[in-house]
């Protein structure tokens, strides 16, 4: 419940910091983030610490959605924007579904933290991708 109500409080305070930076940097910048988190989760030594992790992880997680659906809506075109986002979509369905079977294997091999620093550090290599590709391409928007 509380991690919900985090999530639901970073949905609201997305499109407050896009108004400053931007939509693709708040994509890019608070998935950043996220992933960084991600990556102490395992790293961060006691319990409390790891669950701070999560929760801070948590905090700026889904900030993405709402700036990703508004930057999409920004630079395609109204032609575009429907088969954008079913590649969008269908690449990250795609993308996650040797996930369970590698972190299935990793932990039988007692490799813990593994699964947590390699997907944080593959989704940050995603974010920067996603920055470098579409920097250029922000249609009226100074911020971006």
């Amino acid at each position: 419940m509380i991690v919900n109500a985090i999530t639901a409080t970073s949905l609201v305070i997305a499109p407050l910091i896009a108004e400053r930076i931007g939509n693709l940097r708040t994509m890019v910048y608070t998935h950043l983030l996220s992933n960084v988190f991600l990556i102490l989760v395992p790293l961060a030594g006691s319990l409390m610490d790891s669950l701070a992790f999560l929760l801070l992880r948590q905090s700026v997680s889904q900030m993405d959605v709402p700036t990703r659906q508004a930057f999409m809506a920004q630079i395609f075109s109204d032609e575009e924007r429907v088969p954008a986002n079913a590649i969008t979509n269908t690449a990250r369905s795609v993308g996650s579904l040797p996930g369970p079977l590698i972190v299935g294997d990793l932990i039988t091999q007692r490799l813990y933290s593994l699964p947590f620093i390699v997907s944080g550090s593959l989704k940050m290599m995603y974010d920067l991708t996603i920055y470098l590709m579409y920097r250029n391409r922000v249609r009226g928007d100074g911020a971006n």
